[in-house]
Formats: C-alpha cells, sequence, structure tokens
C-alpha cells in the first residue's frame, strides 16, 4: 500500500509523529553531550535557548512563505531536508560556536514547522474535532524516540561504557528529518 492511498487522517497522524522524533531526538540528549564534551552550564544554556530563539523569528519568515509562495506541506518538507545537513553537523562538532550556530539554524527552519503541520492537519480534517486524535501521535513519537534512545545508550554501556554515545542522538535527528522531509512530500497538498 503507497503512502497516498492511506486516508488522510492516518497520513497527518505519520506526519505529527515523524516530526516529534526528530524533535526529541535532537533535544533529550543534548545536554548531556555538551557536558561530555565539557561546556559549561552557560553554554549548554546558551544552546538551549536557539529553540525559543528560533521560535521568535522564524514566524516572520516561515508564515511569510508558507502563507504566499509555497504549499504547506512543500514548505515543511523543504525545512526538513535543510535541517538534517545541519543536525549531521552540530553531530560532528566539538566546539560551543559551531554547534551554537547549526543549532540556531536548524531552530529556525524546524520551528515554523510546528505551526505549518497544524495548519496542514486542520485544512484536511473534516471535523476539526478529530485534530486531538491525530495529533496526539506526536506525543506518542516524543515518548517513543526517548525509549529507544534510552534502550540505544544502555546497550553502548555495555559494549563500551568509557564513550559517550549521547550525541548519537543528533545524528538519529538528522536521519529521522531527511525521512520527514521525503514524507512531507507525499502529504495531501495545500495551497499557498
Amino acid at each position: 500500500m503507497s503512502i497516498e492511498a492511506l486516508p488522510p487522517k492516518k497520513r497527518l497522524a505519520a506526519m505529527f509523529f515523524l516530526q516529534n522524533l526528530v524533535w526529541g531526538a535532537q533535544i533529550v540528549l543534548l545536554s548531556g553531550h555538551m557536558a561530555a564534551l565539557g561546556f559549561s552550564g552557560r553554554e549548554i544554556s546558551y544552546v538551549a535557548a536557539t529553540g525559543s530563539l528560533g521560535a521568535i523569528l522564524s514566524p516572520l519568515i516561515g508564515g511569510w512563505l508558507a502563507d504566499r509562495f509555497l504549499p504547506g506541506q512543500v514548505f515543511a518538507g523543504l525545512c526538513y531536508l535543510l535541517c538534517a545537513p545541519l543536525l549531521w553537523l552540530a553531530w560532528q562538532q566539538t566546539e560551543f560556536l559551531p554547534l551554537l550556530a547549526a543549532l540556531f539554524v536548524f531552530a529556525v527552519l524546524h520551528m515554523p514547522t510546528a505551526a505549518v503541520t497544524n495548519a496542514i492537519a486542520f485544512r484536511h480534517l473534516n471535523d476539526t474535532r478529530l485534530f486531538g486524535r491525530v495529533r496526539v501521535w506526536g506525543s506518542i513519537g516524543w515518548v517513543s524516540i526517548s525509549w529507544v534512545l534510552s534502550a540505544y545508550l544502555r546497550l553502548w554501556e555495555g559494549w563500551s561504557p568509557a564513550e559517550s554515545h549521547l550525541g548519537d542522538g543528533l545524528l538519529v535527528a538528522a536521519v529521522l528529518a531527511l525521512a520527514m522531509g521525503i514524507y512531507c512530500f507525499f502529504l495531501p497538498a495545500t495551497p499557498p
């Protein structure tokens, strides 16, 4: 069965699930990864603040582009395709400023996708009361990736306890962002 053959409700639920897999994979282990690299508490808090700064700045750019020039699913897909290499780049960083820059640009690209995916869902749900049933899959995605990454780290603790693999969440997020970017192009079309 192809993705297009699935009912819109199921495709939208999968969209929220994937979206929160990306966000959860990169954020859940990030502060531990940075602490393992020797970053100070202040540096960790600056990187954590990139999400808030992205949330402030991105609606101005993202909303303007998605509302006027691109269908919502194309805008979201492009954002995720651009997020994937940024997360991969962040995974490779061991110094503060390059990591801060990569995650700041990631936040600016990722934050507008939350509003855009909500708009896509409301546009394609015949009954807006179904939104909660569809959106809950985002929360399930967040919890799922947390459990998967916890099990992954537990395995590494047994195999190689001296090595830190907390940064691998960024790599997992990069792969998931690529998958989400591709998936967005299979969502129901929305006009700009």
